[in-house]
């Protein structure tokens, strides 16, 4: 019955040829586009959901009136991290981000221009990216530290073990590589091929207390079973207590939010 059905179907086929192949390739067309469809709807809602920790880690934002409109951002001072670690019990710890950064490094005769982060030592602690190689207590300590990835240490070291060597950052200062990060999937808001301890920005550019400065990012880890409400009471205006002048106040985004839902339209 089945071989009598496919062979009627063959034959139909080959006698209505110029319709059935528009009829297969708009199949295929349409199971493509559906097929793509899908792989992004995936990869959208899946941005940055493999922390372990993703529903304690917060983004802290800025918001401020402009004229008749409220605006949102979320950059703050570089300060903010230390001194709300320092007055808010309920979090746990927190890890400032530098905007991505082109840096030449030079390494002998090989010089190579990549892109990365400069980040506090507790990044780690908050985000999985998992070390390949290093002490994730101590590999950021230090401020002459960099974390490399497999690629970058390829591109610059050859086949050679990276770790303990020295890189020169081009017009700055020597770093030493104190560990390999795997590299970063794409579906998260932090790309890089090296992580550079915070510290050694403070060496090149000194460090930035002042309150009117919103320039880096800033990320929460809160303890466990804390009152998310009491902690943003705490934060809203925190920043009045060290900037008289200051009309911005401060509130947390959580990072389920953060890929789809941060326009504040």
């Amino acid at each position: 019955m089945f071989k009598n059905h496919l062979k009627i179907a063959i034959r139909q086929l080959f006698k209505n040829k110029t319709f059935s192949i528009i009829n297969i390739l708009g199949l295929a067309v349409g199971m493509a586009a559906f097929i793509l469809l899908v792989l992004y709807i995936q990869n959208e809602i899946s941005y940055d959901r493999f922390h372990t920790k993703k529903d304690r880690i917060y983004s802290l934002w800025n918001k401020a009136m402009w004229g008749e409109k409220l605006e949102c951002m979320d950059i703050t001072p570089k300060i903010a991290a230390k001194t709300i670690m320092q007055n808010i019990p309920g979090v746990e710890n927190t890890a400032r981000v530098d905007w991505p950064r082109d840096r030449l490094f030079v390494n002998g005769d090989k010089k190579i221009l990549s892109s990365g982060l400069a980040v506090d030592a507790n990044f780690l602690k908050l985000f999985d990216f998992p070390l390949l190689s290093g002490n994730i207590n101590t590999v950021l300590n230090e401020p002459h530290s960099i974390l490399v990835t497999p690629e970058f240490a390829k591109k610059i070291f050859g086949d050679k073990n990276p770790i303990g060597k020295t890189i020169k950052i081009q017009d700055d200062e020597n770093v030493i590589v104190t560990g390999i990060i795997q590299t970063p999937p794409t579906n998260s808001r932090f790309v890089f091929e090296y992580l550079l301890s915070w510290k050694y920005t403070e060496i090149i550019n000194g460090e930035d207390v002042f309150w009117g400065n919103n320039s880096t990012n800033t990320y929460l880890l809160i303890k466990e079973n804390e009152s998310l409400n009491i902690i943003q009471d705490k934060i809203k205006n925190l920043r009045k207590n060290y900037a008289t002048i200051d009309t911005f106040a401060m509130f947390l985004y959580p990072l389920e939010r953060w890929n789809l839902h941060s326009n504040f339209e």
